[in-house]
């Protein structure tokens, strides 16, 4: 089932047609809300968020850490973190 509204709809018009990285920490690379964007990616059936550092297309993904070796080195510092925090 849909649980699409008239404002999701309206709100998935206003959202540009770029994909965001999600990090490690289940954050958006930019800062962008993520629920917003999940909502608006089920809204319209486009897919607005991606895993993989090569499929961003955010430019303010892309420039927070400088560009995609900056994102990955950051991913890779967030991952080790986590690790070391697992018992």
């Amino acid at each position: 089932m849909n649980d699409t509204d008239l404002l999701d709809l309206l709100a998935a018009e206003d959202t540009p047609d770029v994909v965001h990285m999600v990090m490690p920490c289940m954050s958006l690379a930019c800062g962008a809300d993520h629920l917003t964007m999940l909502r608006a990616a089920s809204a319209t059936g486009r897919h607005l968020t991606t895993l993989t550092s090569a499929g961003t297309t955010c430019p303010d993904c892309l420039a927070r850490y400088g560009g995609l070796d900056g994102m990955r080195a950051e991913m890779r510092r967030q991952m080790g973190h986590q690790a070391e925090v697992a018992p």
